[in-house]
């Protein structure tokens, strides 16, 4: 039986199969599902202002860059408790703030292609944990283990990580430029 808050294979799966779920609608929220698809296409994805708690997404198909869980938009997106992967693909991709999400067995873990948070996490298993792009990035209390290289990304400036474990990775942290980086 399945209460209010459901866990784990007790979600509700959605499978789109070769297909994806596209809401191009803003303010949406989803709670307590699962994702699975196997097409060309990122399974799912929504807009701005949205929120995606308690879900779970998986890729299986063979594509590359393939997103499992994703946002079309930055602004004021949000990723909670959730967990993904796509092994061909990246977990998690284009969101504001990732809270206390796992991202696993993937080519890239949490793609953050413009400033955000990443807080509490847990990223293992992947060529890339974290590949992040440009600046105003924050990465708090995570985990990242397991990985060819932890923390990846272009020209930095103003990021902030703070209480983070890397371990078991080859490379902790490859960065083009570090300007006003703060690492504690």
């Amino acid at each position: 039986a399945r209460d209010d808050a459901p866990t784990g294979d007790n979600r509700p799966l959605i499978n789109v199969g070769t297909a994806y779920w596209n809401d191009s609608g803003d303010y949406h929220n989803y709670s307590n599902l699962r994702f699975t698809g196997s097409g060309a296409q990122h399974p799912f994805y929504t807009s701005s202002y949205s929120t995606i708690s308690n879900c779970k997404g998986t890729y299986t198909g063979t594509s590359a860059n393939v997103v499992a869980l994703m946002f079309d938009s930055l602004t004021g997106t949000t990723f909670i408790n959730c967990e993904a992967s796509s092994q061909t693909g990246y977990a998690f991709g284009n969101c504001a703030n990732i809270i206390n999400c796992y991202a696993h067995d993937s080519k890239i873990g949490i793609n953050r292609p413009e400033g955000g948070g990443v807080f509490g996490c847990i990223i293992d298993t992947c060529q890339t944990g974290i590949d992040i792009a440009t600046a105003g990035n924050a990465i708090y209390n995570s985990t990242i283990r397991n990985c060819v290289i932890g923390i990846e990304g272009g020209t930095i400036d103003a990021g902030i990580f703070v209480n983070n474990i890397i371990a078991d990775c080859v490379t902790g942290a490859s960065l083009a430029a570090v300007e006003n980086q703060y690492w504690d």
